[in-house]
C-alpha cells in the first residue's frame, strides 16, 4: 500500500500556484503569471520604459478587478493617472496633458474615447500613492492598505521604483541599504501573499558596452545581464523573476521594439520576448505594430 500511495502521489500533476494573469502572450509562455508571495524586479536604464511597463501593468491588472497599490516615488500621482488615461483612451500623453492644461480642444471623437478611458479607469480598484518614501514608510503604507475596503485578494503592489526608496542606516554602505530594501520587498510579497512588482536601475556601464564583431549566435555584449543590477547583488537574490529591458540607445523615447529579457526565473525557463512600445500613448503591445 506504501508504495502504491508514494507513485500515487508523484503522478498527480501539481495544482498552480494562485497569481493575476501577464497581460501579453509572449511573456506568459515565461512567467506564467504574476505569482503570488513573490518579488519581481523590472530593471533598464534611464528612458528604456521600465516605469511605462509597471504602469501598463497595473492598468491591466486592475481592469480585473485586482485590487493594485502603486506606490510611485518617481512620478506624482496625477502622472500616472494621465499615463493610464493614455493608455486606455489611445490619445497621445501630450496631447492630453496640452487639453487638460486647456493649450488644446479634443474632437468629438476623442472626446468619446476619452469619456469612455474615464468611465474604465473609474471601475478600476487602483490606490496610488505618491512621493518620498522611506522603507518604513513603504512597509507602512502597504500594511495600511491592506487594512482598507479597497483590499482584497487576489492583490497586487505596484513599487516605482527601488532606487528612491530610502533606507538611511548608519554606518551601512548603499549596497547594504538596498539588500535591506530588497528583502523587505520580498517579505511583504510573502505577508500579504501577493505579487510585487518592482523597477530597478541597472549600471551606467551597459550604456558603454561596443557590440560584439564575434560569430553569429553569440550574444550581444549591449544587452543587460543580472550583474548589471545596480548597487545590490542582493536584488538578484531575493528576487523570483528579474526582467531586463534593452532598447538601442538611438531607439529611446520614441516607438519601437522593446526586448525583454527573463534573466532569472526561479519557477521557469529564461529567454527573451519582443513587446512594441507605442510611446505617444505610453502603450506595450503584445509583438505587433499598430
Amino acid at each position: 500500500t506504501g508504495p502504491r500511495l508514494i507513485r500515487a502521489t508523484f503522478d498527480e500533476e501539481p495544482a498552480p500556484e494562485p497569481g493575476q494573469m501577464v497581460h501579453w502572450e509572449s511573456l506568459r509562455g515565461f512567467i506564467g503569471a504574476w505569482r503570488n508571495r513573490s518579488l519581481y524586479i523590472v530593471a533598464a536604464r534611464t528612458s528604456v520604459g521600465k516605469s511605462a511597463l509597471l504602469v501598463n501593468i497595473a492598468a491591466a491588472t486592475t481592469k480585473l478587478g485586482i485590487p493594485t497599490l502603486f506606490l510611485s516615488l518617481e512620478m506624482p500621482d496625477k502622472q500616472v493617472r494621465m499615463r493610464i488615461e493614455a493608455i486606455e483612451s489611445g490619445i497621445g500623453m501630450q496631447t492630453l496633458i496640452d487639453w487638460h492644461e486647456g493649450r488644446c480642444g479634443l474632437t468629438t471623437d476623442k472626446r468619446e474615447d476619452h469619456n469612455a478611458a474615464i468611465d474604465t479607469i473609474g471601475g478600476m480598484p487602483l490606490s496610488i500613492q505618491g512621493g518620498s518614501m522611506s522603507l518604513s514608510r513603504l512597509e507602512a503604507v502597504v500594511r495600511a492598505w491592506r487594512l482598507t475596503k479597497a483590499y482584497k485578494t487576489p492583490a497586487m503592489v505596484v513599487v516605482a521604483y527601488l532606487g528612491l526608496v530610502q533606507n538611511p542606516l548608519k554606518g551601512r554602505t548603499r549596497e547594504q541599504e538596498v539588500s535591506g530594501i530588497s528583502g523587505a520587498l520580498k517579505r511583504l510579497a510573502m505577508e500579504c501573499d501577493c505579487p510585487v512588482i518592482c523597477a530597478a536601475q541597472l549600471n551606467r556601464e551597459v550604456d558603454h558596452r561596443m557590440p560584439a564583431k564575434g560569430k553569429d549566435g553569440e550574444r550581444d555584449p549591449t544587452k543587460p545581464r543580472l550583474a548589471d543590477l545596480r548597487e545590490s547583488g542582493a536584488i538578484e537574490q531575493d528576487a523570483d523573476v528579474v526582467l531586463l529591458l534593452h532598447r538601442a540607445g538611438a531607439q529611446r523615447g520614441i516607438s519601437g521594439w522593446v526586448t525583454v529579457i527573463v534573466g532569472k526565473n526561479r519557477q521557469g525557463p529564461c529567454g527573451e520576448v519582443s513587446l512594441w512600445f507605442n510611446a505617444p500613448v505610453m502603450r506595450f503591445q503584445n509583438g505587433e505594430t499598430p
